[in-house]
Order: C-alpha cells, then sequence, then structure tokens
C-alpha cells in the first residue's frame, strides 16, 4: 500500500494534527503519537480491510481516506472540554419540565414504534428499526439530562 498524497496533501495532514498527537509521513504510511491515541481511533480500523495497524503507543495507517477518518477523531477528541465529558458521566436529577420532556420523548418512541410493528414486516430490519428509534429515544433524553436548565439542583451523584 502506498499513500498518495500531493505535497500540499501533506502539509494540511500536518497542519491539521490536533496540538498534543505527532505525526509523520512517509510515501508508504502516516504513523501518529499522542496521549490515548491508539484508544481513541481503534474504531476507525476496526472494521477490518488492509487499512492500518494499532499498537500500544502508536496508529499507523496506509489510506488516504483512513488518514483522513482518523485526524478527524484525533480533532474531536482535542475539542472536547473536560467540562462536558463529566456533564455526560454524570447523573442528573430532572426538574419537573425535564420529567415532562423525558416521558414526551418516550411516549413519541413508543407510538412511532408501534407504527413500525403494524407496517414493517417482521424481521432484521424492522428489529433493526426498534433499536434506532430507541437509541434516538435515549440520545434525546440525554440531551435533556445533560442541559443544565433541566436539572434539579444537587443531582450529582
Amino acid at each position: 500500500m502506498k499513500l498518495k498524497l500531493t505535497k500540499d496533501e501533506l502539509r494540511a495532514c500536518v497542519a491539521e494534527t490536533p496540538s498534543g498527537y505527532a505525526v509523520k509521513i512517509d510515501e508508504h504510511r502516516a504513523t501518529l503519537w499522542g496521549d490515548g491515541v491508539a484508544g481513541c481511533v481503534a474504531g476507525v480500523l476496526a472494521d477490518g480491510g488492509d487499512y492500518g495497524h494499532v499498537s500500544a503507543r502508536a496508529v499507523e495507517v496506509w489510506r488516504d481516506r483512513t488518514l483522513a477518518a482518523v485526524l478527524a477523531v484525533l480533532r474531536v477528541k482535542a475539542t472536547l472540554p473536560v467540562d462536558d465529558i463529566d456533564n455526560w458521566t454524570t447523573y442528573h436529577r430532572p426538574t419537573a419540565e425535564g420529567a415532562a420532556r423525558h416521558e414526551r420523548i418516550k411516549a413519541g418512541a413508543r407510538a412511532f414504534m408501534r407504527v413500525i410493528e403494524a407496517e414493517a414486516p417482521a424481521g432484521a430490519d424492522r428489529d433493526a428499526a426498534y433499536r434506532k428509534v430507541r437509541e434516538a429515544m435515549m440520545t434525546a433524553s440525554a440531551a435533556i439530562a445533560c442541559d443544565p436548565a433541566y436539572q434539579a439542583d444537587g443531582s450529582e451523584g
């Protein structure tokens, strides 16, 4: 395999590397180092194929699109404020309005699942539709829970 990047594209890749990470690019591969780099990009390479390798300390990629995906993941990781991470991983007791919003989200998801049940034939696709509705419901509920406007005082636990 060989990276097929122009010199301008190589410069852009190096420039796009978030602070706290290092990248070395030669004609065959790009190697990235940095705190937690292997853990945060393993999913990019997990779909198989001969695109890259994750070790304990570094990530090597040898496809242009894989390099772009790895850099995108690192940019997101580098921009996640610690406050957001703490907020996302803390229980927040809802206010009365927050609880009402959660209930409306659940009622809407339940109603949509009933439509899917009635209209879609049984099978893997219908099961996938249920999972996606459930995922959307959970994500919407998380958005409510993580919004300080709907958190009761003293909700951390």
